[in-house]
């Protein structure tokens, strides 16, 4: 019964663990940043990360792509994100930004999901409402 556990715990650990390359647009939350430019959105994100002590492991400012980690707390091993920076169309100055938040262990079941608290900081850090 033991070994079966820790069989199981093993491979939950091994399987279950988020990786920067699964951070990819398309599944995350969303919001559009209108009357702002890319540089003031980049900023923004990248003071929203600092606060909430996440630190940078790649971006690419021309690409509008940041992930980031932090090392968790309590019953946390840590998260991982991505926050994704796009123009809505050529000529407009609207921006979606897309953040995707990870666990970075999977049976880590009580981690916090960060994509609503690193939007309301950005919105707050650009003086914009949020709901």
């Amino acid at each position: 019964m033991k070994r079966s556990f820790y069989f199981f715990m093993i491979m939950a650990f091994l399987f279950g663990c988020a990786t920067y390359a699964s951070l990819k647009p398309g599944n995350g939350t969303k919001i559009i940043f209108e009357n702002r430019t890319q540089e003031e959105i980049w900023d923004a994100a990248q003071k929203a990360l600092k606060k909430n002590n996440f630190w940078v492991v790649e971006s690419s400012k021309e690409g509008g792509m940041i992930k980031a980690q932090n090392d968790g707390s309590g019953m946390s091993y840590g998260e991982i994100v991505g926050i994704f920076i796009s123009k809505s169309k050529i000529g407009s100055n609207r921006y979606i930004v897309e953040i995707i938040s990870k666990r970075l262990v999977a049976t880590a079941f009580l981690s916090p999901d960060w994509e609503r608290p690193l939007i309301e900081d950005m919105a707050k850090i650009l003086n914009l409402p949020f709901e």
